[in-house]
């Protein structure tokens, strides 16, 4: 489809058509807000569109998309056309939000929150009984699930790239916000954008969101199509050849009888022409679990970290998912866990709580298992007060910090002396409530102190707690 003013390029939708294609073909990345109409007890407008109509769309639109529609790689679009809005609300997003249509995220705040549906567990909703359509959730509003869901449509209908994100807070809480595309600039050969959101307030530190990828409709988390997006945004015909590249890596590495060091320097050129590209670093990963690669090639593989670290400096996420493998050639204990040491303090350094403690739980169990508790039993002590009000990961290592101290001699009193120490450094409230994390700990100590023999300690817990809870409260 050649559409208007087009009449030079044989194809100037294919990256559009591609996009269409590959989320519609088994429609498992369409993105659903059923479960939001179903939530508010609304009713969910008929008309809604398939593949035919959002490519559609975007093409009568294309006076209002800036030539979205015509540069955008596919992977961009896939977060454009994986939707039903009706074509109606579209085209009111259009008149209502095209003039703010740069940071368009932050319609996000037109949604009133609507407290009573938070208040009354959902018993009582505001959209109950009308349309589930954009002009209605301005009006009327909803919790932060509508309002990402609100914003993200918006954005999609205005040639926006955008995400509903869901995440846990530092205290446990849910919360969704929207995640998109800020381009600034697109034209055949480049792309400058950034990757922005709005509702994921700072304070809570959603270090990770979690969404549908558009094209297989599996989980992934934003961190990881952050990563993506940026590496086809740097050369999408880079990222494109290497992954033909990986694709024929196993084929070739049969034909040509390629030895280790071959392997090696195949990837190794597979990295120099696309770096961000994840299959080449999973691929020597692989061959370091499977120990084609041995400590002989530690040279090479200390580079090959090096590599790692600088790389995806602006995405430590990946290397989180690679590590364990790559490390696995080390088959000297304590050589590895230093490596191990060391990627703990980058993620504590780049003030990342959940790879940092994702980190150190590994390195304790490596620990653990060489007979040095009193080494992990620090390790984890440091890291927990380091975070100490991360309500997401720090009950895992208190699991793991218990666990460890039952069989080593003296370290339930200093256990008694850790939760002493650890308690005051958690915040006692969240926003003008009492932290229900906060709480948690409280009564985990206050059990930790009556197994260990200390009764005082455990009423004076529990009179802190009495008075974090409220006079009302039992």
């Amino acid at each position: 489809w050649r559409g208007p003013g087009r009449k030079d390029d044989p194809c100037p939708y294919a990256n559009l058509a591609i996009a269409v294609a590959v989320v519609w073909d088994d429609q498992r990345g369409v993105y659903d807000y059923t479960g939001h109409q179903r939530r508010t007890r609304s009713k969910l407008p008929e008309g809604r569109p398939g593949a035919i109509e959002n490519f559609k769309y975007i093409v009568d639109a294309e006076r209002f998309m800036q030539g979205r529609g015509q540069f955008l790689p596919w992977e961009f679009l896939t977060n454009v056309v994986n939707h039903r809005t009706p074509v109606a609300e579209r085209q009111w997003a259009l008149v209502n939000y095209l003039p703010k249509r740069v940071m368009i995220g932050k319609c996000y705040g037109d949604v009133p929150y609507d407290s009573g549906m938070l208040d009354s567990g959902g018993k009582i909703v505001r959209l109950e009984g009308k349309d589930y359509t954009l002009p209605n959730l301005r009006q009327f509003g909803g919790v932060c699930a509508m309002q990402a869901d609100f914003a993200a449509r918006v954005g999609k209908s205005l040639g926006v790239p955008a995400a509903y994100v869901g995440g846990t807070a530092k205290s446990g809480e849910g919360h969704a916000w929207v995640m998109w595309v800020e381009l600034k600039g697109v034209s055949r050969t480049s792309i400058a954008f950034t990757l922005e959101s709005h509702g994921r307030y700072r304070g809570d530190r959603y270090y990770v969101g979690h969404l549908r990828d558009p094209q297989t409709g599996q989980g992934i988390t934003d961190r990881q199509l952050e990563l993506r997006l940026h590496t086809v945004g740097m050369n999408p015909l880079a990222k494109r050849q290497a992954d033909f590249l990986m694709a024929a890596f196993p084929m070739l590495r049969r034909k040509t009888e390629m030895d280790v060091l071959g392997q090696l320097g195949f990837l190794d050129q597979v990295i120099r022409l696309c770096p961000g590209n994840e299959a080449p670093w999973k691929a020597v990963a692989q061959m370091s679990r499977e120990g084609v690669l041995t400590r002989k090639h530690q040279k090479t593989m200390l580079k090959v970290l090096d590599g790692l670290f600088t790389t995806f400096a602006r995405f430590p996420d990946f290397t989180w998912t690679v590590f364990d493998d790559l490390v696995a050639f080390q088959d000297v204990p304590r050589q590895r866990d230093q490596l191990y040491g060391r990627l703990v303090k980058l993620y504590e350094a780049a003030g990342r709580p959940d790879l940092a403690c994702e980190a150190r739980l590994k390195y304790a169990d490596y620990l653990v298992a060489e007979n040095r508790h009193k080494e992990a039993i620090e390790g984890l002590a440091f890291t927990i007060k380091k975070f100490p009000d991360e309500g997401r990961y720090v009950p895992k290592m208190l699991d793991k910090l218990e666990n460890i101290c039952q069989g080593v001699e003296g370290a339930q009193q200093q256990l008694v002396l850790f939760y002493q120490q650890f308690l005051p450094m958690i915040p006692k409230t969240r926003g003008s409530r009492p932290s229900p994390y906060c709480i948690r700990m409280y009564e985990r100590a206050i059990d930790r102190f009556q197994k260990a023999g200390r009764p005082q300690l455990a009423a004076a817990c529990q009179a802190e707690l009495q008075r974090l809870r409220g006079p009302n409260q039992p």
